[in-house]
This record gives C-alpha cells, structure tokens and sequence, in this order.
C-alpha cells in the first residue's frame, strides 16, 4: 500500500504495523513484506526527508520489533487482542444463539494455536464424533501467546549493575510466566462454559 507521511500526534494511535503501512494485524506481512515496508518508511520519515526525529524513531523501533521472531510473537500477543470471554449466563436472555456467541470467540483465540489446523465449533447439526474432537483438542489447547513484552515490569537496561539486572530479568520473567497461567486458566474457562450452554451435548445426552 502507498505510505503516507505519520504525524507525530498519530504516534499514539499507531501500533507498529500501522507505523509500517501494513495491515493492522500483521496479515501476510512475512519477513521481506516487513523490510521493505521499513525502508519505505524510512525513505517517507527521515528527517533530512521533512520528517520528525520522534516518528523516526519509532519507525525504527516498529522494525526492531517486528524483524525478529521472538519479538514479534511477543508483540502479536497482545497487538489488538480481546480476551473477554461469555459469562456462560447468556442461555438466560431471549433469543441466545450459541453458535454465534461463542464461534466468533474461539475463532479470535485460534490465532494463537501452536497445533493446526483448528478445528471450528461447528452447527447444530455436527456429529457427536465431531463436537466432543472438538472439545477435546480446546481442552489441551496449546498457545505460542508470549507475555515477554507485556510483563517488562522493570528495564533491565536501567538495572545499576549485573545483580540489580539479574534481580530484573527474574521478576520479569515471574510475571510473564503468572501472565502465561492465567492466560491458560482464561482458555478453560471458556471451554468450560461452552460445554455447559451447548445444545448438542444435552441433545446428545437426552437421546
């Protein structure tokens, strides 16, 4: 897509991606997509090119970010991501449709499926065999979701030497690992409340 010049006050709005010209998401941005948005950008944002040091910069930082693998799945796990899940009350209200409720949900949360392909929550009129695989591989769902970016509750390039660092590091990863857990404890909970307002597991039980 054709770059445009990112205005300073825009900084805050953007996430890398977007700073890149690329699609919000990261959606079919593989490795050469990502550097020749980057040195498009550049070209766009240099300063001797009328453009600001601070748009500049971060430029730089979406690329720094976005070049490496371990960076980017950390960035991706948290770029533009809902965690909310239904609260397993919706059967009450009038009206509720399951499919519609919880498909979009399991969907969204597939992006992060260490395991292909994932299999989809299906219709009414799926199989037993079909709905309870279904179930079964969400119940041992495993995700690439890194919280490393996220848990940098203190820089480590600030620590005042090698213990204070080592002290840092530690505490990060602590929480980037509760971050994981709890991430793991969101995806059960969901699980656990679709099975509880499908249709077909009590038709299933009623037959």
């Amino acid at each position: 897509r054709p770059r445009r010049r990112v205005g300073e006050e825009e900084l805050g709005s953007l996430n890398y991606y977007e700073l890149l010209g690329l699609d919000p998401l990261g959606v079919g941005a593989d490795e050469e997509a990502i550097k020749r948005a980057y040195h498009k950008a550049l070209l766009v944002h240099h300063p001797d090119k009328r453009g600001t040091d601070a748009v500049f910069l971060a430029v730089q930082k979406a690329f720094e970010v976005l070049s490496r693998e371990e960076t980017r799945r950390a960035y991706d796990s948290t770029n533009e991501f809902d965690e909310s899940i239904p609260s397993g009350r919706e059967a009450e209200e009038a009206g509720f449709d399951f499919f519609a409720v919880y498909g979009p949900v399991f969907r969204s949360n597939a992006r992060f499926a260490t395991r292909l392909p994932v299999p989809e929550l299906g219709a009414a009129g799926s199989s037993e065999a079909e709905v309870e695989a279904f179930y079964d591989y969400w119940a041992g769902f495993e995700s690439w979701r890194d919280f490393g970016l996220e848990a940098r509750e203190h820089d480590v390039e600030q620590a005042e030497d090698r213990f204070e660092k080592r002290w840092m590091a530690k505490e990060n990863d602590k929480l980037a690992k509760k971050r994981k857990k709890e991430e793991y404890q969101r995806i059960a909970t969901l699980v656990e409340r679709a099975r509880q307002n499908d249709p077909r597991l009590r038709a299933f039980a009623d037959a």
